[in-house]
Order: structure tokens, then C-alpha cells, then sequence
């Protein structure tokens, strides 16, 4: 199987998460308001920070069955039976701690109206209690990573999105649109993502899954997961604190007017994730190979992004005032585009990252993400406070450019021109600062848009779109 068909697999899979997204948002605001919605998302982004308690071990299964030979089924099944033992025990404290959690920051950290304090307080247990079966799966969806089924494991991750877009909204919109509700039927997602993982993890190995002990597997995952728990401790504080600090500073309210926008541009990076986790296997297997591999994707990526992200610049505003409403767009305008450049950033990056985890050296990983954050704290917190979700938006922008540096210098797979790199940032930046002057002005993003968009095409063309990326694709189909 090509990494062309596995990329394929993931940026269709991500794409059908994206639309179920783009179709759930607009109902969410209609069914459960502004307020409900905010608390929601901060929900989840505790939810997802809490899954640090998987402690790296889904990756250190996917590292090692990905490394094993194809004939090696016992170490593969000993392998999952010594993850997901841990998994287990890990997510059980993950669920204690993280009801606390939960309770302490809703209760003092984010200002809920007091109409709502009974309804979060009896979402949390729900909320906590679903850590559990999402950090069992993290095993099981290990060995169909390592197993390089990627099909199956875009079939079975969009599945589990999609459940729990869709369960929590129709218990909104049939039962009732209270967050307790909406936290059970939040759980009921989880326990069925984790019985369709059962069912992938099942269908990736051959022979008896009954358990299968060696004695000394559980340190080895542990010692590769441990540097890869680091960076899954710091990735919620580089990614998502932004959201608690302005629940913090302005109130939940605020929260959707930068999650929004934020949902939006985030699916754009879509590519670069999608080949980053199709070669996470490769790294792993092909230690000489590896350089080559991720020098070919981060140019790919350079001049496939670059003129998608200019287009994005003159298209969020118009799309954001359709989606949701004119106002809106208006209020997030500034935000869209300052995360646009981020997410440009944060596409090459990506590579960068799973790059080195993938040869062995999450440790690399994990020092450089400690090194940014207090910096980044500190940034966001004053600009949050003098800019609002703008100020957010911006330290958060500038992180992704710092990490993108910091990672592409430590991985060595920066192997072109950093002029190149400069002349692309500009134009996704001049995109974003005329399509921020313009407003709505429809008639004036299209007179400039067009030719930005098409002078991005000319440098991305002339760079060798016209034919490094075919051939490329025919060197990826071949591997």
C-alpha cells in the first residue's frame, strides 16, 4: 500500500469530519445558545488536555508494531494486551482527577451565569467519566496505525467524530438542550468509538486476541511514551489555554467567538496531517529512508499549502457572514486571519514533529514545546487582557512560528532555501492583512484575491508544482 493512498485515506476521513463540523456548529448555536455552547467547548478542551493520561502509550504501540515484522503476530498481541492494561489503569486515575479539575475551573476560573451553574456541575461526572473508554482506545487504535491500515482507521476515527457531533445534537434537539444531557449522550459516543476500535483493532490482527503477557513490554512502551507524554502534557497549553484564559478574562460567551473561526481554519492544515500520520509508520520502520521522506513532504507541503491559505484569507469572511451571520463575521474577522498565518506555520511544522517522533526522538520534541511555554504563556496572558480574543489569536500565531523554527532546525529535514520559506509566509501574511482592511467589501476581495491567489499559484508552480509534486506522488506510490 502507496503513502500516497494512505495520505488519501487520511485527508478524505478528515474532510468528512470537517463537513459533519461545519453542518453541527450552526445547530448547535440555534438549539443550546451562545452561553451553553462556550461552556461546551471548554468541556471538551479539559477533556481532550486530560487525555495526557494515555501517557504516549497508543504511540508507543503504533511505534513498535509498525517495527515489528509482518509475521510477528504473538509480540504484536503482546504488545496490545501491555497497552491497554496500562491504558486502563491510567485512564481510571485520568477520570478521578479530571472531575476535579473540571468542577475547580468551572467554578472559578470561567464566569457561567448562575442559571447554568446546576447544569454544568451535573455535566462534569458524565464528561469525567468518558475519559475512560476514549484513553482505552488509544491501544487499540495503536495497532491499527502500526498495522498501516489506514483505511480502517479513517473509517472507524470518522465514525467516532461523527458520533459524538451527532449524538450530543440530536439529545438537544429531541430530549433536551441541558449540558447533563448533552454529557450523557457525550459518553454514549465514547463507548461506541471504543467498540468500533475493538472491532478495527480486531480486524488488523490475525489469529486470537486472548490475552498475552511478556514481562518487561509495559517499561518499553512506557520509556517511549513517557517523552511523548511530555508533549501531550504541553500541546493543550500551547494549543487550546488561549480558550480558558479569555473564558477567564471575558466569559464563555466570548469562547465561541474564537473556537468558531478556530474550527474553521484549523481542517485547512488537513494536508500536512494527513501525510505526517501516513509516514509516522515509515519513520519508524525506514531509519535512512526517513530523511528523504520528510525533506520531499515539507517542500510538497510549502508549495501545496501556501496558495491555499492566501485563498482562505479573502474567503473566511464572506463564508463565516453565510455560515453563521454577518455580525458574526465582522466580530471574528481579525481572529480568522491572524490564525490563518498560524495554521500555515503550524502545517510545516507538523511534519517537523512526527518526523522526529517518528525515528525515536520524542524527547527532542518534548524539550522544545517546555522551552516555548512560559514565554507563550505570558504573551498570551497580556494580550488576551489588552486585545481580547484578538490579543489570543495573535500569541497564538506567533507560537506556531517559533515551534515551526525550533522544530524544522532540530529535525534536519529543512533542506531548501529558507528564502523560499520567507517569500510564501509573506504572501500568506499581505493575504491576510488587505482581506482584514477590505472587510466585507466584496467587490475589492475579489480585485485583489485574485491576483494574490494567482501569483501564489505562479510562485508555487515555478517552485515545482508543475512537476515535483507528480513526481513525487509516483515516487510515494512506489514505496
Amino acid at each position: 500500500m502507496s503513502i500516497r493512498k494512505h495520505t488519501a485515506y487520511n485527508f478524505v476521513g478528515s474532510l468528512v469530519s470537517l463537513a459533519v463540523l461545519l453542518i453541527c456548529v450552526p445547530w448547535y448555536l440555534q438549539l443550546i445558545g451562545m452561553e451553553r455552547y462556550g461552556v461546551l467547548s471548554i468541556l471538551w478542551l479539559l477533556f481532550g488536555y486530560f487525555g495526557f493520561f494515555d501517557f504516549g502509550i497508543g504511540r508507543a504501540v503504533a511505534h513498535r508494531v509498525a517495527g515489528l515484522s509482518a509475521n510477528a503476530d504473538r509480540r504484536k498481541i503482546e504488545t496490545l494486551w501491555a497497552g491497554l492494561m496500562l491504558n486502563l489503569l491510567l485512564a481510571a486515575a485520568g477520570a478521578f482527577f479530571l472531575y476535579f479539575a473540571l468542577r475547580h475551573v468551572l467554578t472559578h476560573w470561567i464566569a457561567v451565569d448562575a442559571d447554568l451553574q446546576e447544569e454544568v456541575h451535573a455535566s462534569v461526572f458524565w464528561v469525567a467519566l468518558s475519559l475512560i473508554p476514549s484513553i482505552a482506545s488509544g491501544a487499540l487504535q495503536g495497532v491499527v496505525l502500526g498495522s498501516k491500515k489506514f483505511l480502517l482507521l479513517n473509517v472507524v476515527d470518522v465514525s467516532g467524530k461523527t458520533a459524538l457531533q451527532i449524538l450530543p445534537l440530536a439529545t438537544a434537539f429531541f430530549l433536551s438542550p441541558d449540558l447533563e444531557s448533552i454529557a450523557q449522550a457525550i459518553l454514549a459516543a465514547r463507548v461506541l468509538a471504543l467498540l468500533l476500535w475493538i472491532f478495527a483493532c480486531r480486524n488488523s490482527l490475525p489469529g486470537s486476541m486472548l490475552p498475552s503477557w511478556k514481562p518487561g513490554l509495559a517499561r518499553i512502551l512506557w520509556k517511549y511514551g513517557s517523552w511523548v507524554t511530555v508533549g501531550m502534557l504541553l500541546a493543550p497549553l500551547l494549543s487550546g489555554v488561549e480558550r480558558l484564559v479569555i473564558g477567564h478574562l471575558q466569559g464563555a460567551a466570548f469562547v465561541v467567538l474564537y473556537v468558531v473561526p478556530f474550527s474553521l481554519i484549523a481542517p485547512v492544515a488537513l494536508l500536512s496531517a494527513s501525510l505526517s500520520n501516513a509516514l509516522f509508520p515509515r519513520f519508524a520502520e525506514e531509519e535512512h529512508g526517513a530523511q528523504l521522506l520528510a525533506e520531499n513532504a515539507v517542500f510538497a507541503i510549502l508549495i501545496l499549502v501556501t496558495p491555499i491559505m492566501v485563498a482562505m484569507s479573502f474567503l473566511v469572511q464572506p463564508f463565516l457572514s453565510i455560515w453563521i451571520d454577518t455580525e458574526f463575521s465582522v466580530q471574528t474577522i481579525g481572529v480568522a486571519q491572524l490564525l490563518i498565518v498560524g495554521f500555515w506555520a503550524n502545517s510545516l511544522a507538523k511534519v517537523f514533529h512526527t518526523k522526529l517522533q517518528g525515528v525515536g526522538k520524542p524527547k527532542v520534541v518534548a524539550g522544545i514545546h517546555l522551552a516555548e511555554l512560559f514565554p507563550f504563556l505570558l504573551i498570551l496572558y497580556l494580550m488576551t487582557r489588552e486585545w481580547g480574543i484578538l490579543g489570543a489569536a495573535f500569541a497564538w500565531s506567533i507560537r506556531s512560528v517559533v515551534d515551526m523554527l525550533l522544530l524544522g532546525n532540530r529535525s534536519g529535514a529543512w533542506a531548501f532555501p529558507p528564502g523560499q520559506v520567507l517569500f510564501g509566509f509573506g504572501l500568506v501574511v499581505s493575504a491576510a492583512l488587505i482581506s482584514t482592511m477590505l472587510d466585507l467589501d466584496i467587490l475589492m476581495l475579489v480585485l485583489t484575491g485574485i491576483p494574490l491567489v494567482l501569483l501564489s499559484l505562479l510562485w508555487s508552480w515555478r517552485l515545482g508544482l508543475k512537476d515535483y509534486v507528480p513526481a513525487l506522488l509516483s515516487w510515494m506510490a512506489r514505496k
